[in-house]
Order: C-alpha cells, then structure tokens, then sequence
C-alpha cells in the first residue's frame, strides 16, 4: 500500500549531530556565534571576518578559539 522511507543511520546521526550544533551555537553570545556561523558555515577568511567586526585577525583568531573551546566544553557537559 504505502511504501516506507527508509532513512539511513548515518544520515540520522548526521541530522542529530547538526541539530546539537545549532543548538550549542545559540548558546555562546552574539559575537563569538557569528564568529563561529561566518568561519565555518559561510566560508569566510580571518580577513574576511575582521572587516566585518572592524577588529585585527588576531583577535578574531581568539574569538574563533575561545568559541570552539566554549562549544567542546558545552559537548563534555552532555
């Protein structure tokens, strides 16, 4: 009668995965989460990103570590 959709483990642990990502994101504050989604959800360069926050690389560089420390931390604490 109806055919079953069959989703593959490997796609669902992908989808949970990407879902405690964004969840964990919306956690750190405003900066750092923009620093994070324009690294490595939208492709931009260091550069790139202290243009738009008009700081030094440098700190943007700090920003993006002490943001993935925050969300490693977030993930030991689940």
């Amino acid at each position: 009668m109806f055919d079953e959709v069959v989703i593959p483990d490997y796609e669902l642990t992908e989808f949970d995965n990407a879902r405690m990502v964004f969840r964990a994101l919306l956690k750190l504050p405003a900066r750092y989460e923009r620093v994070i989604r324009m690294r490595f959800f939208q492709g931009k360069t260091l550069v790139e990103v202290a243009e738009a926050f008009d700081l030094s690389q440098g700190r943007i560089w700090q920003m993006e570590r002490k943001a993935l420390r925050m969300l490693r931390w977030q993930q030991s604490q689940a």
